[in-house]
């Protein structure tokens, strides 16, 4: 059975022990891989990510993102830091900003 190219719903997807939801009307899976940067924003910081990884499409970026944030979040808790504003911005290979995942924003999220 070949996989579906889009995703009509809403879905969750397991990643290691992070769980995740795929927007409503989200691409799956491209043609083509992409390269997408993750790069890490707060207040005073920007760390860009120059090396980027290359990912069937928007819904795979959007699981790295989420993990990405869930690790910085447990960083955070482990060295007795409050959980900041950092965000993880999703650029494509052209620069473009498809996405942004905020840090805290997901810790709600999963906490309710």
């Amino acid at each position: 059975m070949a996989e579906p190219k889009f995703i009509f719903t809403n879905a969750v997807y397991l990643v290691g022990e992070h769980k995740t939801a795929i927007p409503f009307g989200a691409k799956q899976r491209a043609e083509h891989p992409v390269r997408y940067y993750f790069h890490i924003h707060d207040q005073d910081l920007r760390i860009l990510d120059e090396e980027g990884c290359e990912l069937s499409g928007i819904a795979d970026a959007h699981i790295e993102a989420r993990a990405s944030a869930l690790d910085l979040a447990m960083d955070d808790l482990r060295s007795g830091r409050a959980i900041d504003d950092r965000r993880i911005v999703i650029a494509d290979e052209n620069g473009t900003v498809v996405e942004t995942v905020s840090v805290r924003e997901l810790i709600l999220t999963l906490a309710h």
